[in-house]
């Protein structure tokens, strides 16, 4: 037992990886044993990304347009939110894509938090748990590396500034991350092989020839070996790092997230700038994270030429001017959101963390006072917790505290940075700013600068490691039994943070269908109905290029799945001209419903069909009333090509509908089409002329 706990000790870092990689599989584990069977989120996924990585795929390198989509709409209409994922979708069944883009992102994630947390200095357990939770949050696959990457990128930018590319010796740093290092003075280290330094603790708890404890007690003493010469580190060169830079360009949205880290880019390096200039040390560090700031902006530009294209008007003018731009009604509630909720899928579960930083805080701050009444009363060596050669823990040899740890103080300044950000992102959308917005107006009105709190997730995770550092680093020093008590804490802390992420996870929903037959949940087969369509397109599916469809209580994106042309659909930009031409098809109905004309004139992303008394909505599932008194335009639907309706319930058209065409809404032979796992029923109906009145009947 004692030699494995040896060998963990000699490779903890790899072992505890492996682990990682381990735990954070097992949220796709389920699309492997359930298959299409399994729960995969609908709305923003099912509803339109995974069509815009389709559709991208099947057109990729082929001209501007998408045929199939809004009856030929602009590739700019259909952007994914990680293009590098086109390749996936290119290469693989959708499904299948979508399932191997979750994996790659996970364990992205997983590497970068674990990889960032150690080159804090935060000890490995407390790492692995932190990246296991920031790892198993449910984000949307669909958007890439947009939040999973954000540590692997922040990790790029520290070692590109803290001049830590290709192989580094004498170096003095807070906590290094992986490796040998030899020759240096280090307040804590983290694996690897340390000689002829001065520390105050080894890392594996019993004192060779050193000092001070570096805030590593774990295990039993091992040898230190003197080595001749100079042990080197390898690391990854610059290259590299840049290759980190550019992996997150093509990976992740620029109008999603990815202006917030190039802006990020540069004031850190602008930063080192001026940092290197007061200190006489030079400008390199600013020049390479600035280079990988130009990297990340030149991926994001080269991957979004569509975008740009179209917001310079040359292929078509947005419907998003015409959008409305509302302020925020309650301030105060929209910032208590953002700090404890967070936002549109960037969900953070920040109570418990920012409860344990306010106890943490108040025991440092009792624990400091007696500490300083004691050393008034009995004046000694005991200060030695101030000295320069322990920053990281600020704990004495003795136990006494005489300053915040640094880990600690650390997580203070990530809160005030959250609590600044939530400012920033209510003031974006206050009345006084959208007023300013709109007096500018260009792209910035609908420029969505509030998204900042897509880092939310991430920081917050940070915050939760270094706050499990510095309770663990305060137990080292404590007697045995009193010392079980701050792991206790950690332990509590993450039990409680985990319950709360594995609650809203997509394995929680996943592993009641697996164990449980008589579970229903929504899943990707019943969403999109593969089994359903077959049988649709026997009776209609002739030719789908020469006409298009339009669906009703039905998303637009599941006959676009299976190939046919749709005059509807789901996209953050795309033309003014085309929405007022479908608008065109249910003015009437819009008028009779003020919360749907509502919807669709001043936001309109959902180009859908309205209609009583369901309403703009694409979720009506099987056994609902039917759609009654529709006042619908068969003349406008016509101009855009469409030959058939898929509608969720059974249609009746208006009297006045009736009455001013010449047309119909004929039921199609066979319909409803449905199954057992079906989400819906699909009632197709032909537009075909209004058959003559029987001379009997005039």
């Amino acid at each position: 037992m004692d030699k494995l706990r040896k060998s963990y000790l000699r490779h903890r870092d790899a072992v505890l990886v492996l682990l990682g990689l381990f735990a954070v599989s097992m949220i796709t584990l389920p699309y492997l044993v359930l298959g299409e069977g399994s729960y995969v989120p609908v709305h923003d996924q099912l509803d339109g990304e995974v069509l815009n990585y389709m559709y991208q795929a099947r057109y990729l390198g082929q001209g501007d347009l998408i045929p199939q989509f809004m009856n030929g709409m602009d590739k700019a209409s259909m952007l994914p939110p990680a293009p590098l994922g086109v390749l996936l979708y290119r290469l693989l069944p959708p499904f299948a894509a979508y399932g191997l883009m979750h994996w790659l992102c996970l364990a992205v994630g997983f590497l970068g938090m674990y990889s960032l947390c150690r080159r804090l200095a935060v000890r490995p357990e407390a790492s692995w748990a932190t990246a296991c939770l920031f790892s198993y949050i449910p984000f949307y696959p669909v958007y890439g590396l947009a939040a999973l990457g954000q540590p692997m990128l922040v990790l790029c930018a520290l070692r590109l500034g803290g001049g830590t590319t290709g192989t580094d010796t004498h170096r003095r740093t807070w906590g290094s991350a992986t490796g040998t290092d030899t020759h240096r003075g280090t307040c804590g280290s983290a694996t690897g092989t340390d000689t002829h330094r001065r520390t105050w603790r080894s890392a594996t708890g019993t004192d060779t020839h050193r000092g001070v404890s570096d805030g590593r007690a774990v295990g039993t003493a091992e040898k230190v070996v003197p080595q001749s010469g100079r042990t080197r580190r390898k690391s990854p060169g610059m290259t590299g790092w840049y290759l980190t830079a550019a992996l997150y360009g093509a990976c992740s949205s620029l109008t999603l997230v990815g202006y917030v880290w190039v802006a990020a880019g540069f004031l850190w390096s602008l930063y080192l700038a001026m940092a290197g200039f007061r200190k006489k040390s030079g400008l390199q560090p600013a020049l390479r994270v600035g280079g990988a700031a130009l990297t990340l902006l030149g991926v994001y530009l080269v991957t979004n030429l569509d975008l740009l294209r179209a917001l310079s008007g040359e292929s078509f003018t947005t419907h998003r001017q015409e959008m409305t731009l509302r302020a925020v009604e309650n301030p105060l509630a929209s910032f208590r959101e953002l700090l404890f909720g967070g936002g549109s899928y960037s969900p953070v579960y920040s109570t418990g963390i920012l409860a344990a930083a306010i106890l943490l805080a108040l025991a440092f701050s009792v624990k400091m006072l007696q500490n300083r009444r004691q050393t008034l009363k009995n004046p000694g060596p005991d200060r030695a917790g101030t000295s320069c050669d322990a920053p990281k823990i600020g704990i004495a040899a003795t136990g006494r505290i005489s300053t915040f740890p640094k880990c600690f103080t650390a997580a203070w300044t990530l809160i005030g940075l959250l609590v600044c950000a939530a400012c920033l992102a209510v003031m974006w959308n206050s009345s006084p700013i959208i007023s300013l917005r709109l007096s500018i107006g260009g792209a910035l009105p609908y420029f969505q600068a509030d998204r900042i709190y897509w880092c939310f997730p991430f920081l917050w995770m940070l915050v939760l490691g270094l706050l499990l550092e510095s309770i663990c680093g305060w137990g080292e020093k404590a007697r045995k039994v009193v010392g079980m008590i701050p792991a206790l804490c950690c332990a509590l802390l993450v039990t409680v943070e985990g319950l709360q992420i594995l609650r809203d996870s997509p394995l929680n929903k996943n592993v009641r269908l697996m164990l449980s037959p008589d579970y229903q949940q929504i899943t990707w087969e019943s969403i999109y109905m593969d089994d359903v369509f077959a049988r649709i397109d026997q009776v209609i599916g002739a030719e789908k290029d020469n006409y298009s469809v339009v669906s009703l209580g039905i998303y637009p994106s599941v006959a676009l799945y299976h190939g046919y042309t749709c005059a509807d659909g789901y996209s953050n930009n795309y033309d003014l001209a085309y929405k007022h031409r479908f608008r065109r098809i249910m003015t009437r109905e819009l008028e009779e419903n003020p919360e749907s004309l509502r919807y669709f004139d001043e936001w309109g992303n959902r180009l859908y069909l309205a209609g009583a008394p369901y309403g703009i909505n694409g979720m009506v599932s099987r056994g609902q009333s039917p759609y009654t008194d529709l006042d619908y335009d068969l003349n406008a639907m016509q101009d855009l090509n469409i030959r058939y309706l898929l509608a969720a319930a059974p249609v009746e058209l208006s009297r006045s509908a009736q009455e001013q065409t010449n047309l119909c809404l004929e039921l199609v032979e066979g319909s409803p089409f449905t199954d057992d796992t079906a989400y819906y029923e699909v009632w197709v109906y032909r537009i075909a002329p209004d058959p003559p009145v029987p001379p009997s009947e005039i």
